[in-house]
């Protein structure tokens, strides 16, 4: 009988999987965990940058917790863009492989400072 962890494929997964609940439990500080998921998710993903967004205060719309690689602080109005939409309607949107209808590509900023 084979064990999937005898694969070194599966054997560099399930070590990565260890290092991120590590790395994950290291803090209580919600900000620092934003930060360390985005760090997570870049480097299995190879995303190039990402945000993580709360409801802003006035709940007008998104504000961003954590960033990287971007250079200015930006607010999504509710209902905008693939972010704003799914915070409005509590829904996932899939866009894998599907073409993103125009009203989603560029959300409506309240701010951008």
């Amino acid at each position: 009988m084979s064990y999937p962890t005898k694969h070194p494929h599966n054997v560099n997964r399930l070590s990565r999987i260890v290092k991120a609940t590590k790395e994950l439990n290291s803090t209580l500080n919600l900000s620092e965990l934003a930060r360390i998921i985005l760090r997570i998710v870049r480097d299995e993903i190879g995303m190039e940058r990402g945000t993580v967004f709360v409801m802003s205060p006035d709940r007008l719309g998104l504000a961003p917790m954590a960033a990287q690689e971007i250079d200015t602080e930006i607010r999504v109005q509710l209902g905008s863009g693939i972010a704003g939409t799914v915070a409005k309607n509590g829904e996932v949107i899939d866009i894998l492989g599907r073409p993103v209808r125009s009203e989603l590509r560029r959300p409506a900023w309240l701010s951008h400072q």
